[in-house]
């Protein structure tokens, strides 16, 4: 599993992508906004297929937050 510490969307145009936000802490995120605080954001959602890495999403506590689709991760 590749870790770092940026989120990527839930859709690239109409691909899937791979969660990269890891529910490790009581099935809760510390998510750092833009404005410069930091929340625990429970687990919201997650795709039911393996990673592109092979990975079970859900026994990994991979996922997202909010919306099922791009609007927390999109200006627009």
């Amino acid at each position: 599993m590749i870790e770092y510490s940026f989120v990527e969307p839930p859709m690239e145009g109409t691909t899937q992508m791979s969660p990269s936000i890891h529910f490790r802490h009581r099935n809760r995120a510390n998510i750092a906004w833009a404005d410069g605080h930091v929340t625990p954001e429970r687990f919201g959602w997650t795709y039911p297929t393996p990673t592109a890495y092979g990975a079970n999403n859900a026994a990994m506590h991979l996922g997202y937050v909010g919306a099922r689709d791009n609007s927390m991760y999109c200006r627009e």
